[in-house]
């Protein structure tokens, strides 16, 4: 780790960032996101976790799930098993 004196000064010659929010190009990929982590889940859908865990058990019920059975939650809420989407989470928000 460098200690001396410039490194404790680096800072003082540091350029600002320059936002520039109209630089963007067309290259943009979509990335999906998803998961079979129910806290993760519950933050990528904004919900709060132990409200998103009723939603969870509601959603199982109705779709004649166990609790150990693995879902995948897709980003825009759809949640998956077995590679077939079987509902959408955002139908059981309250």
């Amino acid at each position: 780790m460098d200690t001396g004196p410039e490194s404790r000064h680096r800072w003082l010659v540091a350029q600002p960032f320059e936002y520039a929010p109209d630089v963007l190009s067309d290259d943009v990929q979509e990335l999906a996101a998803s998961t079979n982590n129910e806290n993760y889940a519950a933050k990528m859908l904004g919900y709060n976790r132990k409200i998103f865990g009723d939603m969870i058990h509601a959603m199982k019920r109705y779709n004649e799930l166990r609790g150990n059975d693995n879902v995948v939650w897709h980003d825009d809420g759809d949640v998956e098993f077995n590679g077939t989407i079987i509902d959408n989470m955002h139908n059981w928000a309250r």
